[in-house]
């Protein structure tokens, strides 16, 4: 099906989100032109995206925050539709690779961080409006 859709549509060159773990190296020899978007975790993952969208002309100057893991996924995966850029903290933490990427990125004007407190904690929250602040 996905394979009949990637023809039907003429697509050229593809982007992988996830390791070997997640989208097998069969898979992904699959898909035409393929390139990887890899890390050890998934907040790797999500920096690592964050960086390539910017670089191809994604608007990375409103960023959204949400929970990158347990059950509370779903923020994430809901705010993806809104057509932004999405990281993933991790409960009250925003780990490295994440912050790196907010505190490098020049045209960061707003944060916006979706779910409650028990999605991401204020401490994730300060840390990611701090980065607007520079």
């Amino acid at each position: 099906m996905t394979a009949q859709a990637v023809a039907d549509l003429g697509v050229r060159s593809t982007v992988v989100a996830g390791g070997p773990a997640s989208v097998s190296d069969a898979v992904l020899s699959s898909f035409p032109a393929p390139r990887r978007i890899g890390g050890a975790t998934r907040f790797d993952v999500s920096a690592g995206v964050a960086a390539w969208a910017a670089a191809n002309g994604v608007d990375s100057s409103s960023v959204l925050v949400a929970n990158g893991g347990g059950t509370v996924l779903a923020d994430a995966l809901s705010g993806g539709q809104l057509g932004r850029i999405t990281v993933y903290a991790n409960g009250n933490t925003l780990p490295a690779p994440v912050a790196s990427w907010l505190d490098g990125n020049a045209r960061l004007a707003l944060v916006t961080v979706l779910g409650g407190e028990a999605s991401v904690g204020p401490l994730a929250a300060g840390r990611a409006q701090q980065a607007v602040l520079g």
